[in-house]
């Protein structure tokens, strides 16, 4: 029985988003990551740059990327819930990044109780894949979240992840 990693949390300015990518080339230059973006801001063009400076072959880093995009709290729910177990297993791929998890959450066309609760369902399936990949969580934080929505990152970080915080600059 393979162990259980607890997924990572990296939340701070959106400095963050750099600084995850540039883990993330590394891990790229053997090994298949799926990404699922919840920002619209995982930039593709970022990262062969990346892996050009760190003397990696873009082509075979970008060839290693699955991504994913969802533009809505249920597309999130319905990408990590339902698919990303399956095609963790059809890419071989023990790696999942998810990019602005919590932006599309923050949409405030949703009601509030209907986005918490999608968010408790998306975490519980974020947990049980952990269990077969190690995920890293990537939550810049681009503008202040206002009213009862800004208890998402909370829930997000009460959880028995590992969190690194990058303070503001």
């Amino acid at each position: 029985m393979q162990k259980t990693l607890s997924p990572a949390i990296m939340s701070g300015p959106p400095q963050i988003l750099g600084q995850a990518m540039s883990q993330t080339a590394q891990i790229l230059a053997s090994k298949p990551i799926l990404v699922i973006d919840g920002s619209n801001r995982f930039r593709m063009d970022h990262l062969a740059k990346m892996a050009k400076i760190m003397g990696l072959k873009p082509h075979q880093v970008l060839g290693n990327i699955f991504l994913s995009r969802a533009f809505t709290c249920h597309q999130m729910t319905e990408l990590i819930c339902h698919r990303t177990y399956t095609q963790l297993k059809e890419k071989h791929s023990h790696h999942l990044v998810l990019v602005g998890l919590l932006d599309t959450f923050y949409d405030e066309n949703i009601p509030f109780a209907e986005a918490k609760r999608l968010l408790k369902q998306t975490i519980m399936s974020i947990k049980r894949i952990s269990s077969i990949a190690k995920i890293t969580i990537v939550q810049p934080q681009w503008h202040e979240i206002a009213g009862p929505r800004k208890e998402f990152l909370n829930i997000l970080n009460g959880q028995n992840f590992t969190v690194s915080q990058l303070a503001n600059q």
